[in-house]
């Protein structure tokens, strides 16, 4: 058995079997068909580096969490989860991972107890996620991840000292491992010096499409601020109420 290699599966197989949101609700591919993609990408051996340039509240650091966990589970290695501030790392190591692990089958064996939890590091029995922040990267010169997830990149800031872009700094971690995989997510901020955008720029610049339902031609799926996409009627006051969008919705 020590011999034999690991039995395969699709990390989106995995995803839709064995991840559950913060709030105990069973990840569902419906509400996220965009992320499936993504997972195809973190599957491909030629790809070491994903960005996402996500609006808010689409997904986002759900899928990329989730990526972590599947890497975690199915490939067991030292990974890294990287923020913002401290306290964001705190929070989100909090309220997101902890609560994740629980849910989750193939790793609640190796969470250890609630009061054996840090709040700036995420240790299981079999593998640990170190943390980091702006400003604190340089302090895990040592670490060699091999699975790195950077939240919200493109608000973190460079500290007081002379020391290089934090994101710089984060992505050199590991990068003498050959298969490594890093995701890293953010949403867009001033254009020229955002950096998730720099990043998306440089790789192969991918959209998410659907098909028209009456001529199936495929195109990105945007809201209708111009002259075509996604929209739906407002009531007498000019706001949106989901019932009224529901029935109303349609993509010119």
């Amino acid at each position: 058995n020590c011999l034999l290699p690991r039995s395969t599966e699709s990390t989106w197989d995995w995803v839709k079997r064995y991840v559950h949101t913060k709030d105990g609700q069973p990840f569902n591919p419906i509400d996220y068909p965009w992320t499936e993609g993504i997972c195809d990408a973190w599957d491909d051996p030629r790809i070491d580096t994903v960005y996402l340039q996500f609006c808010a509240r689409v997904g986002k650091t759900l899928i990329a969490q989730a990526l972590m966990l599947a890497s975690i589970s199915t490939n067991p290695a030292p990974a890294m989860f990287g923020s913002a501030t401290e306290k964001l790392v705190e929070d989100t190591v909090r309220d997101k991972w902890w609560p994740m692990l629980d849910r989750c089958e193939p790793l609640r064996p190796y969470c250890p107890p609630p009061h054996r939890r840090l709040k700036t590091r995420v240790d299981l029995l079999h593998v640990p996620m170190y943390c980091s922040w702006s400003g604190s990267v340089a302090q895990l010169s040592d670490k060699d991840p091999r699975y790195k997830h950077g939240g919200e990149i493109s608000k973190w800031t460079k500290n007081k000292s002379d020391e290089a872009d934090p994101l710089e700094l984060f992505l050199e971690r590991g990068i003498e491992v050959p298969d490594r995989k890093v995701i890293l997510e953010s949403t867009p901020t001033i254009t020229g010096r955002c950096r998730v955008n720099r990043g998306l720029l440089s790789g192969t610049n991918c959209r998410y499409v659907c098909p028209c339902p009456h001529c199936r031609y495929f195109q990105p799926l945007v809201l209708g601020d111009g002259e075509f996409g996604l929209r739906w009627d407002k009531d007498e006051n000019g706001k949106s109420s989901e019932p009224l969008a529901y029935a109303t919705a349609r993509y010119i």
